[in-house]
C-alpha cells in the first residue's frame, strides 16, 4: 500500500508540473521580431501559402500587403 501511495504522489507531482508549464502565458511568438502587428507579405512565402497571415480576412493576392508580388 505504501508503494502505491508513493507512485500516486509522484504522478500527482508530474501532473502538477505539466499543468503549470502549460499555463505559462506567451507574450511574443518566436517568429515575431518586434511584437507589432503582422503584415501579409512580410516574410517569404506569405503571398503564396493560401493563409491569412495577418488575420485581416484577406488571403494572399486579395491582401493589399501582397500587392505586386507574383
Amino acid at each position: 500500500m505504501g508503494r502505491l501511495l508513493e507512485v500516486l504522489r509522484l504522478w500527482g507531482v508530474c501532473l502538477l508540473i505539466c499543468a503549470l508549464v502549460g499555463c505559462v502565458v506567451r507574450t511574443r511568438s518566436d517568429d515575431d521580431d518586434d511584437g507589432g502587428p503582422r503584415i501579409e507579405g512580410q516574410r517569404a512565402g506569405d503571398c503564396s501559402d493560401a493563409a491569412d497571415n495577418d488575420s485581416d480576412g484577406l488571403f494572399d493576392c486579395d491582401d493589399d500587403g501582397c500587392a505586386g508580388s507574383s
